[in-house]
C-alpha cells in the first residue's frame, strides 16, 4: 500500500500543479489574476476574429496560435504538454501581438525582459 499511497500523493500533486498552470500565462508567466476581467487565450487552435482582421489587413496569413506565437515570440507550443505548460496566454501579450501588426505608430515593448521558459 505505500507504492500505492505514494501514487496518490504524487497524483495529487500533479493534478494541483495543473491546476495552477491554468492560471498563469504560457508567454509571460503572468497571473490571470491580475486581469480585472481574468481575459485569457488558447495557445492552440485557430486565431480569433479580432485577430484574424488585424491580420488580414496586414497581407498576413498566419490562421492559427501556434503559428503566430512561433512567429512573434519565436515559441513553439506544438509540442507543448498540458502537465508541464499553461495552455493559455494572457489579454496582455494578445495586446503584444495585436498593435505589432496593427498600424500604431508608437513603439510596441514587451512587458517582461522576454517569455517565460517553462521546465519540468
Amino acid at each position: 500500500t505505500t507504492d500505492k499511497d505514494a501514487f496518490r500523493i504524487n497524483q495529487r500533486e500533479t493534478e494541483a500543479h495543473q491546476a495552477r498552470l491554468q492560471h498563469l500565462c504560457r508567454i509571460c508567466g503572468g497571473s490571470f489574476k491580475a486581469d480585472p476581467y481574468k481575459r485569457s487565450h488558447p495557445v492552440h487552435g485557430p486565431v480569433d476574429n479580432v485577430m484574424q482582421a488585424v491580420l488580414r489587413k496586414k497581407e498576413k496569413r498566419a490562421t492559427s496560435w501556434p503559428e503566430l506565437l512561433a512567429k512573434v515570440f519565436k515559441i513553439d507550443v506544438r509540442g507543448d504538454i498540458d502537465t508541464i505548460h499553461p495552455t493559455n496566454f494572457c489579454h496582455n501579450c494578445w495586446n503584444f501581438i495585436q498593435k505589432k501588426f496593427s498600424n500604431v505608430p508608437c513603439e510596441v515593448y514587451f512587458p517582461r525582459k522576454g517569455p517565460v521558459e517553462w521546465h519540468p
